[in-house]
């Protein structure tokens, strides 16, 4: 037996289906993610197949029925439509990057208020800030990583649980963790966090707004960022936003 019920809803990704409908699918406030069929969708005078596009905000309603794996959307309204990122390629591409990490690490129908409100956060930030979008896609990874249950932890290290020191070269095994720059010595390490990139990493994690950058120095947190998610991650081949030139 189905219910109807509202929620507000991002919208993660939509694709066609059969000549006349569309298959999206949100993160929900309510209800975590779930797929909903837009029923007449692809009609070019459908308004909700035309609203249901990725990175809006919407308040949909759909018919909930527990054990279907496609709900039936019924109607939805726009919250927020975000155009400063569409009229950007970069904003767009990490904001696109963002709901794929969504779309990858959460589990259906599992409810997350905290992850709910970072998304719309991080995507007004998008929308707003005058950050850089490769730090705000960053500073989400760091977040996201937490709420996954794979969070960075970059403050003792695993071997012999001394503090870690930002002065040093540390090392960071994907699998155990950081090590400080002695135990880096007689371990096997995945990468060597210099000073710059371990500053910025607990910068990001501590939520400090970070207004000059080095290009490369961003581009070596991605790139750390991308091998740590493969590492626990194994079905993860990387962003495919993030290709995009």
């Amino acid at each position: 037996m189905s219910k109807i019920v509202k929620t507000e809803a991002i919208v993660l990704s939509k694709l066609n289906y059969s000549d006349t409908s569309k298959i999206a699918h949100f993160y929900t406030k309510d209800f975590g993610k779930i797929s909903g069929i837009l029923k007449g969708g692809r009609n070019k005078n459908s308004k909700i197949g035309g609203m249901v596009d990725p990175l809006n905000i919407l308040e949909i309603v759909f018919y909930q029925k527990e054990n279907r794996e496609i709900q039936i959307v019924s109607n939805a309204e726009l919250i927020a439509f975000h155009p400063l990122i569409r009229e950007d390629f970069d904003r767009m591409k990490f904001s696109y990057a963002i709901i794929e990490l969504v779309n990858f690490l959460t589990i259906e129908s599992e409810v997350n208020f905290r992850l709910f409100n970072g998304i719309k956060k991080i995507l007004q930030n998008m929308n707003s800030s005058g950050e850089n979008p490769s730090i705000l896609y960053l500073r989400f990874f760091v977040f996201i990583m937490h709420e996954s249950g794979f969070e960075l932890q970059l403050k003792v290290c695993t071997e012999c649980n001394n503090e870690i020191k930002s002065s040093d070269i540390n090392g960071f095994n994907y699998e155990k963790g950081i090590l400080c720059s002695e135990c880096s010595k007689d371990h096997l390490i995945s990468v060597k966090l210099s000073r710059e990139l371990f500053d910025l990493l607990i910068c990001l994690k501590s939520g400090k707004k970070i207004l000059s950058y080095d290009e490369m120095l961003i581009k070596s947190a991605i790139k750390f960022s991308e091998n740590y998610l493969q590492h626990h991650h194994h079905e993860y081949k990387g962003s495919q936003s993030l290709k995009l030139e």
